[in-house]
């Protein structure tokens, strides 16, 4: 009974992680934080950046800090469209495009 039960608790540990390798977070969803952005602003239609005296960039949920091993590029580096890394107060749920990827609008100084 003992073995039956060990070998259970090991199964689902296998299964747990497996999940968590295929499991994937959509960078589209808005964050705040140190995170990659656009050059360049976009429109905020409510003017949610605008009233918080902040402006407005497309960004993606991609942290700036990343470092990227030996021979890869690290930071925002490695994204053709969202170059700039910024520090994100807020943001909008709102949709955006910079080039061929879709992001979010986010606030930043």
């Amino acid at each position: 009974m003992r073995t039956s039960t060990i070998f259970c608790f090991f199964v689902g540990l296998l299964g747990m992680d497996t999940m968590a390798q295929t499991t994937s977070r959509d960078p589209r969803t808005p964050a705040a934080g140190g995170i990659c952005c656009t050059n360049h602003g976009v429109a905020d239609d409510s003017y949610t950046c605008k009233n918080s005296t902040l402006n407005s960039y497309c960004c993606i949920n991609e942290r700036n800090d990343y470092e990227g091993g030996e021979g890869s590029k690290g930071g925002c580096d490695r994204f053709d469209d969202f170059p700039t890394g910024r520090l994100v107060e807020k943001y909008v749920t709102q949709g955006c495009v910079s080039g061929n990827s879709g992001g979010f609008i986010g606030c930043a100084a």
